[in-house]
């Protein structure tokens, strides 16, 4: 009688699913619209750059880089550069019946922060909950919020850790860092408590992170935000 053996191969289990939640303190979105073709630009970038290594990344500010593309005739094309970003401050600015401008910094999508400045601290003011639950291996995540009201929900993918020696233009021979560049950006409608988002790409790639936040689609003034590494 012959034995059969069996060899069982271990192959290690890597759970993707997320879940957070951002707690009932308002956490402060911060967005930097920029653009390397921008002189006065780095200065900002460096300054929001300081948070990726400060203990109140996504626990009090949320941070994300906007580039433009309206200074790129300057002789530098910007590769991260996107005109639905452009066009988005535009909206932003129409709304708010102000000018379109780099850098501008904005907190929460209706003050104009100065730099440099201490980061804002988390707000003792109340904001809804967001649970966040995220699977990276199928790019799925959804926001659950117990709001009824019609509001905007907004997520984004960013992405650090870039280099750019810029060779001609105004920023020619400098040497610029992007930590907080969005990559990809959804909107959509809160419906049933819930929102769903759907991404091309949420590994773990080192600098990556995620940042989602509820939105007034009247005055564009952000109600709550959160975020996380995804490495």
């Amino acid at each position: 009688m012959k034995l059969l053996f069996l060899t069982i191969v271990l192959i290690p289990f890597k759970s993707y699913a997320l879940e957070w939640e951002s707690g009932s303190d308002k956490t402060n979105l911060i967005e930097l619209y920029t653009s390397e073709s921008c002189s006065s630009c780095p200065r900002a970038e460096r300054w929001l750059n300081k948070i990726k290594d400060d203990p109140s990344l996504y626990q009090s500010i949320v941070p994300v880089e906007y580039h433009v593309d309206y200074w790129n005739y300057l002789n530098w094309e910007d590769k991260f550069s996107d005109n639905k970003y452009t066009s988005r401050q535009r909206q932003f600015a129409q709304k708010r019946k102000t000018s379109v401008f780099t850098p501008q910094i904005l907190q929460n999508g209706s003050l104009d922060l100065k730099y440099p400045a201490s980061y804002p601290a988390k707000s003792k003011e109340k904001a809804p909950n967001l649970k966040i639950k995220l699977n990276q291996k199928s790019g799925k995540v959804v926001l659950e919020v117990n709001r009824t009201d019609s509001l905007l929900c907004e997520a984004v993918v960013t992405q650090g850790g870039f280099i750019t020696k810029v060779k001609s233009g105004e920023n020619s021979g400098k040497t610029l860092k992007h930590e907080f560049v969005v990559k990809e950006l959804q909107t959509t409608r809160l419906k049933n408590k819930k929102c769903e988002f759907s991404f091309l790409n949420l590994d773990s790639t080192e600098g990556k992170g995620i940042a989602l936040w509820l939105r007034s689609p009247e005055t564009f003034e952000v109600i709550q935000a959160t975020g996380r590494k995804l490495n």
